[in-house]
C-alpha cells in the first residue's frame, strides 16, 4: 500500500523477518497483506536464486518502510533472525523505521526489547482475526481503536504444534455439516460478528480432509484487494486452489480445477469471503461455481461461510441465484465448553467450573467480546457476582461504540430506542426485511430465543447500555 509520496527508494510496505520453521504460517500472513494491498518482501517471494542471499535481504529490508519481526523463543536463538533484529534497528536509527514484533508459538520469549514495546499476539488461532488487524494498525502507525475492521476475510493458518483440539460441541456440529453434504452439493454458513471463526474453520478443513482426502480438498479466499489486476487475482486464486497451471482468467481457472477433480476423484471447497471481493470477481467466480455444480453432481462440493453482504447476495437473488437449494446453516452459539478453552488461553492453566461458565454465557449472553471482557477483568471463582461482571460491561468502552454511530441519525436513534425498550424485538425469519433489524442481528447485538422463533438482545447488559448511551429517557 505505498503512497504517492513515498520515495522511489521505497519498494516494499513491510518486511517479513522469521525462522524457516513457522515458513508456512508466515507465508500465509504475507499473503493475507499482500491481499489487503501490502507490498510485501518474504525472502521465498523474492529472492533471485543464485543471487547473493545477504545482499538481497539488506537490500530488501533497506527498501522497505516498516518491519515485523515473528517472533518464536526458537527464533531468537537463530542467529540469523538475531542479526536482521540488528538490521532493522539500524534502519530505525537511520529513518525512523518502525519494527513490529510479532509472537507466534505458546510462549512469550524472554527477549529484553519485547519488554519495551507494544507486540501483536498472534499465539491464539481463536483471535487471529484481532491480531491480524492490530498488525495492520502498526504498519499504517494508526491506533486500532475499540472495533477490528478488516477489508475482507483472511487465509487461515496452519496450525501449530499444541493447537486445541475441537471439543465435542464442536464435533458434533462439524459431523452435522458433513452428513448434509450425503445429500447436498452446496451449504451456506451464516455467522454474525465477532464469532471468532477461524479455529472452527480449521477444523472443518481437517474433516474434509480425512473424508476427501488432502489433495481433493481447497480453500478459497478470493483476495479483496481493491488495485490488484485480473491477471493476478485469478493467479493468486490458482494458487490457493493448488492447480498445475497458474491460470490467468476465470476460463482457465474452471479448466485446471475440472482437471485437478477428475486427476483426484472428487473436490471439496470451502470457500470464505466471496462478499467481500471485487464484483466482476465474484460474478466469475459464481459462474465457475455454478459450472462445476452442474458438471460434477456426484463429485463436488462447495461449503460457503460469510455474514451479511453473504446473506444478502443469497436471500435477494442474483449472483449466488445458482444456490437457491443449498442448505442453509449458521455457526452454533458458544458453550461451556468454549467458555472453558477461553478461560484458559486468557491465561496459561487458569480454569473454570461448569457452574461459573454457565453464569458468563447468561451475563455475555454468548456473546465473544462481552465474554472475553469478563474474563479478562479478573479472578474468576465459583459463584461469582453477575451483578458485578454485568455492571462491567455497562462502562466497557467498546460496548458504548457498537450504539454511538446511531447517535448521528435521529429517526434512526428514536426507533432503536423504542427497540431498546423490551428484551423481544420481533419475529424470527430467515432474512430480515427491516435495515435496522437485520443491521442490529448481523452485528452480533441481537440473538434468536431459545425456541428460535423470536429475535432478543443478546444479553440485559447490552440493552441496558445502549437505552443509556442514546439517551433513551424513561425507558428500559
Amino acid at each position: 500500500m505505498t503512497t504517492p509520496g513515498s520515495t522511489a527508494q521505497t519498494t516494499y510496505d513491510v518486511f517479513i523477518s522469521h525462522k524457516s520453521e513457522y515458513k508456512r504460517w508466515v507465508e500465509v500472513l504475507a499473503q493475507n497483506l499482500h491481499n489487503c494491498g501490502y507490498n510485501v518482501f518474504l525472502d521465498v517471494w523474492e529472492l533471485v536464486p543464485g543471487r547473493s542471499l545477504v545482499d538481497g535481504l539488506y537490500q530488501g529490508l533497506r527498501q522497505s518502510r516498516a518491519g515485523v519481526l515473528v517472533v518464536t523463543p526458537e527464533a531468537w536463538e537463530s542467529g540469523w533472525v538475531r542479526e536482521e533484529y540488528h538490521q532493522m534497528m539500524a534502519q530505525k536509527t537511520g529513518r525512523g523505521f518502525p519494527i513490529i514484533p510479532v509472537v507466534v508459538g505458546h510462549e512469550v520469549p524472554d527477549i529484553p526489547f519485547l519488554q519495551d514495546v507494544l507486540w501483536v499476539d498472534f499465539r491464539s488461532q481463536h483471535s487471529y482475526h484481532e491480531a491480524f488487524y492490530r498488525l495492520l494498525c502498526a504498519i499504517d502507525n494508526r491506533a486500532p481503536g475499540p472495533e477490528v475492521h478488516l477489508p475482507g476475510e483472511l487465509l487461515l493458518p496452519p496450525a501449530l504444534r499444541g493447537e486445541t483440539t475441537p471439543h465435542q460441541d464442536e464435533l458434533t456440529f462439524i459431523e452435522h455439516l458433513f452428513e448434509l453434504f450425503y445429500s447436498q452439493q452446496a451449504v451456506l454458513l451464516f455467522g454474525q460478528a465477532d464469532r471468532g471463526q477461524s479455529t472452527m474453520k480449521s477444523h472443518l478443513l481437517a474433516r474434509a480432509q480425512h473424508q476427501f482426502g488432502a489433495r481433493n480438498v481447497v480453500h478459497l479466499v478470493p483476495p479483496c484487494n481493491p488495485h490488484a489486476n485480473a491477471t493476478e487475482y485469478y493467479a493468486v486464486l490458482a494458487q490457493q486452489c493448488e492447480v498445475a497451471e497458474r491460470s490467468t482468467s476465470p476460463e482457465r481457472l474452471l479448466y485446471d480445477l475440472e482437471e485437478k477433480l477428475r486427476a483426484d476423484g472428487s473436490l471439496f471447497m470451502l470457500v470464505s469471503g466471496l462478499e467481500n471481493t471485487w464484483d466482476e470477481g465474484r460474478y466469475a467466480l459464481a459462474g465457475i461455481f455454478r459450472s462445476l455444480n452442474e458438471r460434477h453432481t456426484s463429485r463436488y462440493r462447495l461449503l460457503i461461510c460469510g455474514g451479511e453482504k453473504l446473506a444478502e447476495l443469497y436471500f435477494r437473488g442474483g449472483v449466488l441465484s445458482f444456490l437457491s437449494h443449498a442448505t442453509v446453516q449458521t455457526w452454533p452459539e458458544l458453550t461451556v465448553a468454549d467458555v472453558r478453552r477461553m478461560t484458559a488461553q486468557e491465561a496459561a492453566g487458569r480454569t473454570i467450573d461448569d457452574t461459573t461458565a454457565q453464569a458468563l454465557l447468561a451475563v455475555s449472553g454468548g456473546h465473544p467480546r462481552l465474554l472475553q471482557h469478563c474474563l479478562s477483568g479478573g479472578p474468576l471463582a465459583p459463584g461469582s457476582d453477575a451483578a458485578a461482571w454485568r455492571a462491567s460491561l455497562l462502562t466497557a468502552p467498546f460496548v458504548w461504540h457498537l450504539f454511538t454511530p446511531f447517535m448521528h441519525d435521529v429517526d434512526r436513534q428514536q426507533r432503536l430506542c423504542q427497540l431498546l425498550a423490551h428484551q423481544d424485538v420481533g419475529r424470527n425469519v430467515p432474512y430480515l426485511s427491516d435495515e435496522l433489524l437485520r443491521h442490529l442481528y448481523w452485528k452480533n447485538l441481537l440473538k434468536s430465543s431459545p425456541d428460535g422463533q423470536r429475535l432478543i438482545w443478546r444479553c440485559e447488559a447490552l440493552r441496558l447500555a445502549g437505552l443509556h448511551v442514546l439517551g433513551c429517557a424513561g425507558m428500559g
